[in-house]
């Protein structure tokens, strides 16, 4: 058989588990998560496609393939993050600082404090927090000491 033939057999050939068929269409799942569609929607899509899944098996296959995303550098635009598992229940992160009487003039001047209501964090915001620009690093800090000076000075 040429090798022609053999690799149009091949790619002819259809997956016969239902994961490997959700694995196929895996990518195209995420992003439709990441737009905000539902998981029941998902489904009734799925089943009318053929492939008739739990959502608990749904759950269970995206987090193995977010997993494996995790380990693979680069793939679906999202960076590996060793030891960084993303769960189906993610939590908003509060990046604001504790609440301190003395520090309500800081948190009213600073606009990147995230309010709690806010929705999970994305991977981009997530990055931008993790590694942030020295020189706004250095502009915020100048901005917090002379608060500080200001704040020492009507006490006395």
């Amino acid at each position: 058989m040429p090798q022609r033939n053999l690799i149009q057999a091949l790619t002819a050939l259809e997956p016969k588990t239902k994961a490997a068929k959700v694995r196929e269409v895996m990518p195209v799942i995420e992003q439709r998560i990441a737009a905000g569609v539902r998981i029941a929607d998902i489904l009734k899509a799925l089943k009318e496609g053929g492939i008739d899944l739990t959502e608990a098996t749904l759950k269970s296959y995206l987090y193995r393939y977010r997993q494996k995303q995790q380990v693979k550098p680069g793939v679906a635009g999202r960076p590996a993050q060793p030891g960084a598992a993303q769960s189906d229940a993610t939590q908003p992160v509060d990046v604001s600082p504790p609440h301190h009487p003395a520090s309500s003039a800081l948190n009213e001047t600073d606009s990147s404090a995230s309010p709690a209501s806010r929705g999970p964090i994305s991977m981009q915001e997530l990055d931008r927090l993790m590694k942030p620009d020295p020189a706004e690093q250095a502009e915020k800090l100048a901005r917090y000491e002379r608060l500080a000076k200001q704040q020492r000075r009507s006490r006395k």
